[in-house]
């Protein structure tokens, strides 16, 4: 008995919910799918499936089997599929999504470098601050930022933590006032992103342990770049990821606050659906973000 082959044709008797169904995705005979699952009952020594006439039923030891052969069988075929992979050349679409304000500032030069790597590849870049269903839409890697990604249906690969700053124009702190405690931020004009996780709560973790502070929205822009430009034209306090705001943090255009309160920070993930292979283009793809967004390359780290 070939019993790689028999656990196939098990599963797919389960999947099919009959041996008829099962012989005809397989293309064999109904006798010989038959034939392959009572060989490898008999070499278990426990019965996988309850007969009727009506229907097939997994018995407690069927499920169990059943749930374990199907990783192996998946194993097989990724390890196949890899070693396949490896001698064929890297072609075909790849499309990426980003946040638009990241996508402006830090995807060129990664893009740059898997496109010179990898030639025959077409990329396609959509900057969208919308959440994207990448499975409905017809993604392959989505970049987000997040405490914590919220699709567990999703691969997600860590690339980088993006610290976050509260900070504001010195003309507005010289005509409002500095904040010099947390609770001082409800009293200020503050600019928001609505597509950030509740927006209007800012969190921060000082001395005495993590604070939760309710701010009063002024201004609601979900374009990070669009708030940078309201910080600087004075119009309130912003709390922002820092590779936004850091060449103006720099040339003193706007000053940090609140310092011994640190934000709470931001991972940027690269996301892609979960399957039995994930295309190499995509595997790739990936790791070029990576290397760039854990190395010195990438200065607002």
């Amino acid at each position: 008995m070939d019993q790689l082959s028999a656990m196939s044709v098990f599963r797919r008797v389960v999947e099919a919910g009959s041996y008829s169904g099962a012989a005809r995705a397989l293309n064999i005979s109904v006798a010989s799918a038959s034939k392959q699952v009572a060989a490898l009952e008999e070499r278990l020594g426990a019965r996988l499936l309850h007969r009727t006439t009506r229907r097939l039923a997994l018995t407690e030891a069927g499920r169990e089997y059943y749930a374990r052969c199907g990783r192996i069988l998946d194993e097989v075929a990724e390890a196949e599929a890899r070693v396949a992979e490896r001698e064929a050349a890297v072609r075909g679409n790849l499309r990426v999504t980003a946040p638009f304000s990241f996508g402006l500032l830090h995807m060129s030069a990664p893009l740059t470098a898997y496109a010179r790597a990898w030639p025959d590849v077409r990329v396609e870049l959509l900057l969208n601050d919308r959440m994207v269903d990448l499975v409905e839409e017809g993604f392959d890697v989505a970049l987000r930022m997040t405490a914590h990604p919220a699709d567990t249906s999703l691969v997600a690969v860590k690339l980088a933590r993006a610290r976050r700053v509260l900070c504001a124009a010195p003309g507005y702190l010289k005509r409002e006032g500095r904040p010099r405690r947390p609770a001082d931020l409800a009293k200020h004009r503050c600019l928001i992103n609505p597509g950030t996780f509740s927006p209007t709560t800012w969190l921060l973790r000082g001395p005495e342990g993590p604070l939760a502070v309710e701010v009063r929205a002024t201004l609601s822009v979900n374009s990070s770049l669009s708030l940078r430009d309201a910080a600087l034209a004075e119009l309130g306090l912003v709390l922002m990821p820092e590779f936004v705001v850091a060449e103006e943090l720099r040339d003193g255009r706007l000053e940090a606050l609140l310092t011994t309160y640190e934000p709470e920070p931001l991972h940027i993930y690269a996301l892609h659906p979960h399957g039995r292979f994930v295309p190499r283009r995509v595997r790739l793809f990936v790791d070029t973000l990576r290397a760039h967004f854990s190395g010195a390359a990438w200065r607002a780290r």
